[in-house]
């Protein structure tokens, strides 16, 4: 049995049984969704992680987008102080975006995609 710490994924093997074809249950606390699936196939899986990824990846636009127009609204008015920090963890947030760019990339190589995001 394995946990996976970004989306709770477990997996159910018996002793001596094909690993390709396998129940498991996934849980997405971001989403509050839970995917269960009895004796994938391959291709299965690979649909399902690319529907779950969809998922969050469309959650999170729409989050980033929101968090975008709120900072620039905020431009508009007098800055209160910010502490310094804030400014570190703004450097973390880049830094972390950047890499998850990098990954969807990987992502979309791996599924013979080629272009996808611009890099900015």
């Amino acid at each position: 049995m394995r946990t996976h710490d970004h989306n709770r994924a477990e997996e159910c093997r018996q002793p001596g049984e094909d690993p390709d074809h396998c129940g498991f249950i996934a849980w997405n606390h971001r989403l509050s969704t839970t995917v269960i699936v009895m004796d994938p196939l391959p291709s299965e899986i690979v649909h399902d992680a690319i529907d779950a990824l969809l998922a969050v990846v469309a959650k999170s636009a729409e989050d980033l987008k929101a968090f975008h127009d709120a900072v620039a609204r905020a431009r508009i008015a007098p800055l209160p102080p910010f502490p310094r920090t804030t400014v570190l963890t703004t450097e973390r947030i880049i830094d972390d975006l950047k890499r998850v760019e990098e990954e969807l990339r990987e992502v979309l190589v791996a599924l013979g995609i080629s272009g996808g995001p611009s890099t900015a």
